[in-house]
């Protein structure tokens, strides 16, 4: 069974607008003890999504659009995919019917612990197809307290935020803590999310570059890597940022890419990170 049949989006307006990271460095960036500063990629400014925001509002984007399109019935639901009873109430809850073809494949994959290389457009669940089992991962293990045990890379600010307040929906009620980080946010309003400590860190390349630079976002105990719209981060340029965010991380961590075409350079770009994906 694999996640490489490509699905196509159930409504065009579900896809999110692309607002590429441009570096620029303004004179609002913040500084280090040592008066280095921050490139950010995104110099444009945006609204933080706090993990401690109970907001369960409906929106357009990509959280709320990347929502499982109801499909004609078979009979498996959510809980025929191994998710826990608790995720499945979640999920009910919040309106979801039956998996799209992306999460029946992605979903006992990834549960399962093994790689996965998936094909899928906006708007077909891809979202849901990596956060649901990645959260019941987490939640179902000894977390390092105050250490990140999952990283999403995503390409723009905006899927940043949308992902990082879905996989909050998803994961709150089993105590899973997620924070993005973009370029155009307050740097020290990052510094002291992540001083405090969080599960899952959703981010840009460009910022988790600065960060590690800055020796303030350690990912030497991350279990779980998602490369989420893998071909519009290569693309925007990130290929040296993906690298050197994927060299901090365990050699043995469990990495998930998703992308919506799969030309050389992903299946380049997947063979040196993915370990026998399905």
């Amino acid at each position: 069974m694999s996640p490489k049949t490509k699905t196509t989006p159930r409504n065009a307006s579900e896809t999110p607008a692309r607002e590429q990271d441009t570096t620029a460095t303004s004179s609002a960036e913040a500084t280090t003890g040592d008066n280095t500063t921050t490139t950010e990629r995104d110099s444009n400014s945006g609204p933080n999504y706090s993990s401690e925001s109970d907001s369960d509002s409906e929106s357009d984007s990509e959280s709320a659009g990347d929502q499982p399109v109801a499909t004609e019935p078979d009979g498996a639901g959510f809980a025929a995919l191994g998710l826990s009873p608790e995720l499945v109430a979640t999920l009910s809850a919040l309106g979801y019917e039956e998996p799209t073809p992306i999460q029946q494949q992605a979903i006992p994959a990834i549960l399962d612990g093994r790689d996965v290389l998936g094909q899928a457009a906006t708007g077909t669940g891809k979202t849901a197809a990596f956060a649901l089992p990645m959260i019941q991962r987490l939640s179902a293990k000894d977390r390092p307290r105050g250490s990140i045990s999952a990283l999403v890379l995503v390409p723009t600010r905006e899927l940043a935020m949308q992902v990082a307040e879905a996989a909050h929906k998803y994961g709150r009620s089993r105590g899973v803590s997620v924070l993005p980080i973009y370029g155009g946010q307050s740097m020290e309003q990052q510094l002291r999310a992540l001083k405090r400590g969080v599960d899952v860190v959703v981010a840009t390349p460009g910022r988790a570059t600065d960060h590690i630079r800055r020796r303030t976002l350690k990912l030497d105990a991350v279990q779980i890597v998602v490369l989420d719209e893998a071909d519009e981060m290569l693309d925007m340029g990130f290929a040296e940022d993906l690298e050197a965010v994927l060299s901090a991380t365990p050699a043995n961590r469990q990495t998930a890419l998703f992308s919506a075409t799969l030309p050389p350079r992903i299946a380049k770009l997947a063979e040196a990170h993915l370990r026998d994906p399905l």
